[in-house]
């Protein structure tokens, strides 16, 4: 802990902050000294601000949320999204279904095509050169990168999702992602080297970047910007099912998570 002015680091169980020296204050009879410490929560949002009075141990702490910062509660981490995680299998996990390397010359303005299929064989029949087939949440589907709205290939057309613009790149990348999620679990914040769409096959989910929430619930899809700092947040009562489609420079990473990220806008709850 300081013993004089200025601000340290301090490590608190879970939660980190940064300390700094705030004179004395009384305890009892006693005048003891005070810091002001500022915790943040494992995502780096500030959480609260805690005044202790310290003498060797703590005597006294007195928790106030920060005025004119964010506050939240500290939301549990869902499981990172991996190749054949247990949503393969049907239990709560996000998969890397998987990744494609796309055609040469891909042009602007695409459009990402959701299909339903009752077999394997009619949805991998279908299966192109920007095209990806997978069985997850009780069904098939089909994953397209198209020009057009109207386009699709049979099966049950669920949506068609305009993609924002892609990044600069020599060559692209499709990344499906499938997840099942508990409610009120959060995912790691971080970037993408690309293009992001969300679509919701059931539950409810909301989206966090710095400027602005997406609130999603069954059926609804969403797109984020190349470079956007985000964090996906299972809002509602029960779990999230639900996929994403990314888009991303080959020569890159799809994904990084920022050492010193901004602050996020942050979703409501819905109670359960």
């Amino acid at each position: 802990m300081p013993t004089g002015s200025g601000q340290t680091s301090i490590h608190d169980g879970p939660a980190s902050g940064r300390c700094q020296d705030f004179g004395v204050g009384a305890v009892g009879s006693r005048e003891i000294p005070r810091i002001r410490c500022f915790y943040f929560d494992s995502f780096g949002v500030p959480a609260v601000e805690v005044m202790r009075h310290v003498r060797g141990l703590a005597i006294a702490a007195t928790i106030m949320l920060l005025s004119g910062l964010p506050c939240r509660a500290v939301g549990q981490l869902e499981p990172a999204c991996v190749a054949d995680s247990p949503e393969r299998r049907g239990e709560i996990g996000c998969s890397l279904v998987e990744t494609k390397l796309l055609p040469a010359g891909l042009p602007q303005g695409l459009f990402w095509h959701i299909d339903r299929f009752a077999s394997a064989d009619a949805a991998q029949a279908a299966v192109g050169p920007t095209s990806i087939a997978f069985s997850a949440h009780g069904a098939w589907w089909l994953m397209t990168l198209e020009s057009h709205a109207d386009a699709h290939h049979g099966g049950t057309h669920e949506a068609a999702v305009r993609l924002l613009p892609l990044p600069p790149a020599d060559r692209y990348a499709m990344l499906v992602i499938s997840a099942y999620i508990p409610a009120g679990q959060t995912s790691r914040v971080h970037v993408h080297s690309g293009v992001e769409a969300f679509y919701v096959v059931d539950g409810d989910q909301c989206l966090e970047t710095p400027r602005r929430t997406y609130p999603m619930s069954k059926g609804a899809t969403a797109i984020v910007a190349t470079g956007d700092t985000m964090r996906l947040v299972a809002t509602g009562p029960g779990p999230r099912r639900s996929f994403a489609v990314v888009v991303y420079d080959a020569a890159r990473p799809p994904t990084t998570r920022p050492d010193n990220p901004p602050a996020l806008a942050v979703c409501p709850r819905k109670s359960r």
